[in-house]
């Protein structure tokens, strides 16, 4: 094989894990006064999904005839209507859904789980009016980008347990047909975080970057595991979630009415042994998935269901479509729970249901399950880069839920959390920005998400770390540049722009990589780093800084910011020194005359003697701020330090 013309690299075929009523005013997105307005919500733009597929007739996806054609570029097709699909002559299911295919072997683009209607809806799905999910959270379901084109790519299929598993070979395959078939953005909610050599994401989303595509990938579901991210390399946006303010409610009220029983892991078979009929169950997350528990409880005859969160969870908690009345409580209130059964020998409950509850959870905050930094492949690069809602999510179904479901299919939504409910949302956000600034590229587009985002929740606090169980603070590794703010983006005024020649000298400077390895993630059979100017992580020009002083006294870092806001502006830095070090900024002014002029700036960190906080990391900030005739700015880049 390695004879073969082409041939880089073989590898096993392993198989890998998939990681908006609500979400769109959360983000401050609406018709009249925000980046819908501005972008055409986002049309003209083509977002690619490699996902589990997609149930094509769903409402969310229908052309309402206003639609426009796709762009001239596009070379894709739709299974459903050109089952043996011909790159000479592209097809389309109708404007809104432009492709449709299933990879390699797969078949049909069909998706047997759901989560692939999911996410393409999120990113780009049209209005449904009148969703909800068992009478809750009714609204207008609609995606980030609602006049983006959509296309399907389906790399994964439902196993024995009904989950989705994706092998390498089709997600290379999708991600790569994707890139071929002319699509603008990328989302990927895949979560297996990988050697880079062994990545197709990585290695796909190379190839994406130099067709200008930028990948809006998920950092992860690992969030009781510590450096557990994936999707981590500079080229691509890694997304973690947040929690919205909403909720539907049930209160617990222990010592009243209905007697209790509690089993760990509720699984079917351990719950032979018990006597449920009429109780109300206790179980615990874990091990097997809430719903199965639920299905197992009625299965046994259970009445209903509290479900206990383990330590990990902290404050995050989820609505879900269960088949039999069930209350999801905290690890806090879980511990009270726990209490009671220790201390009462006849426990009994009873559960409120107070239905859909807005503006009754601080927030964003940081979901727990959240994969968290630092990286420890990337060589220093604060990861994730931002985060975005991924906590009871809104959106379209491949089947109706509940325990009676009822009505079309067609018409179906349910709530979804985790980083893939966060990866679309932020899929259809880089749509949006393609669409208002075509001129930028996939690093620009980056840069002005990571630099606008905000730090602070909606009560002025900063944003929690639901994980902690005390609201404590959330740390650049969990929340990297901060929450996204789409309309903030849209404008940033100054922007920190990365080349391929860029990224070829970062890969070039990462010890664990040979010039054969980077020649595979490249897919360049002779790449040779002498040929190429060696780019430390921390001197690449990335939208955020993250620095190790090593027991250096002095360490200087420079960056390089391209004006995009007015044409003549005077931009002046404000720092927030990191514990341990001093920072001076030289020029602390930025002075410009037109659009697109670049300037740089050079940062000195300067060690306080002795280190008081050695080996380990503290947080500042560098913003800088214009005052302009028309408009104010502040572009915000965050300091990671480790002393």
């Amino acid at each position: 094989m390695e004879r073969m013309p082409g041939f880089l690299q073989a590898l096993e075929d392993k198989k890998n894990t998939l990681g908006t009523t609500h979400a769109p005013d959360f983000l401050g997105l609406n018709q009249w006064n925000s980046l819908w307005q501005s972008s055409n919500e986002g049309q003209g733009v083509i977002i690619g999904i490699a996902d589990s597929g997609i149930r094509h007739t769903h409402v969310s996806f229908k052309d309402d005839g206003t639609m426009p054609d796709p762009p001239m570029k596009w070379r894709g097709c739709c299974q459903y209507v050109t089952p043996n699909c011909d790159p000479w002559s592209p097809s389309k299911c109708n404007n809104k859904l432009i492709g449709a295919r299933a990879v390699g072997s797969i078949g049909s683009p069909d998706d047997e789980t759901g989560h692939g209607t999911h996410v393409a809806s999120t990113a780009g799905g049209s209005r449904v009016y009148n969703a909800g999910v068992l009478g809750q959270a009714r609204g207008v379901a609609v995606g980030m980008a609602p006049r983006a084109h959509l296309a399907m790519y389906k790399i994964c299929t439902a196993n024995k347990d009904h989950e989705d598993e994706c092998t390498d070979r089709d997600i290379l395959g999708g991600i790569d047909q994707a890139i071929n078939d002319g699509v603008d953005v990328l989302s990927l909610s895949i979560d297996t975080p990988k050697d880079y050599i062994q990545d197709t994401v990585i290695k796909s989303t190379f190839a994406g970057v130099e067709k200008r595509i930028l990948a809006s990938a998920c950092a992860g579901n690992g969030g009781m595991f510590p450096s557990r991210l994936a999707n981590d390399v500079p080229w691509i946006l890694t997304v973690g979630a947040s929690s919205m303010d909403r909720v539907v409610k049930a209160t617990v009220k222990l010592g009243e009415i209905v007697k209790n029983d509690f089993n760990k892991a509720c699984k079917s078979a351990a719950l032979n042994f018990f006597n449920l009929k009429g109780k109300i169950v206790v179980c615990e997350t874990w091990v097997t998935n809430d719903i199965a528990k639920s299905e197992a409880v009625k299965k046994h005859g259970g009445a209903a269901m509290i479900l206990l969160s383990q330590s990990w969870d902290g404050f995050t908690t989820f609505s879900e479509a269960h088949v039999i009345p069930t209350a999801h409580l905290n690890h806090v209130d879980s511990l009270k729970v726990v209490s009671y059964f220790r201390t009462e020998a006849n426990p009994t409950a009873t559960i409120i249901f107070g239905g859909t509850k807005e503006g009754v959870r601080r927030s964003p905050a940081v979901g727990s399950f959240s994969s968290r930094g630092p990286s420890l492949q990337n060589g220093g690069i604060l990861k994730p880069d931002i985060i975005g809602p991924g906590v009871d999510i809104l959106a379209a179904w491949n089947k109706q839920v509940g325990p009676d479901p009822s009505g079309s299919d067609d018409s179906a939504f349910n709530f979804a959390h985790g980083c893939s409910m966060a990866t679309p949302m932020l899929a259809g956000i880089i749509a949006l920005l393609k669409s208002t600034h075509t001129d930028w590229s996939p690093a620009m587009i980056k840069s002005a998400i990571m630099t606008t985002a905000h730090t602070t929740d909606r009560t002025g606090h900063p944003i929690a770390d639901e994980k902690s169980n005390t609201y404590d603070k959330a740390s650049f590794f969990a929340m990297g540049a901060g929450h996204v703010d789409p309309t903030r983006a849209n404008d940033p005024g100054l922007v920190y722009n990365t080349t391929l020649e860029n990224y070829f000298g970062y890969l070039c400077s990462l010890k664990q990589l040979s010039d054969f390895s980077i020649g595979i993630i490249t897919r360049r059979r002779a790449f040779h780093c002498a040929d190429y100017v060696k780019i430390e992580p921390e001197q690449l020009n990335y939208p955020s800084i993250s620095v190790s002083m090593n027991n250096a006294l002095v360490k200087k870092i420079t960056r390089t910011v391209i004006n995009v806001g007015q044409s003549n502006s005077v931009y002046k830095v404000e720092v927030d020194d990191p514990e341990g070090v001093s920072l001076k900024v030289d020029p602390e002014s930025l002075t410009f005359s037109q659009m697109y002029e670049e300037k740089s700036f050079t940062v000195t960190f300067n060690a306080k003697i002795p280190h008081p906080f050695k080996g380990e990391y503290s947080e500042g900030q560098l913003m800088w701020k214009s005052n302009g005739l028309k408009e104010y700015h502040i572009s915000n880049l965050n300091i990671l330090l480790m002393l």
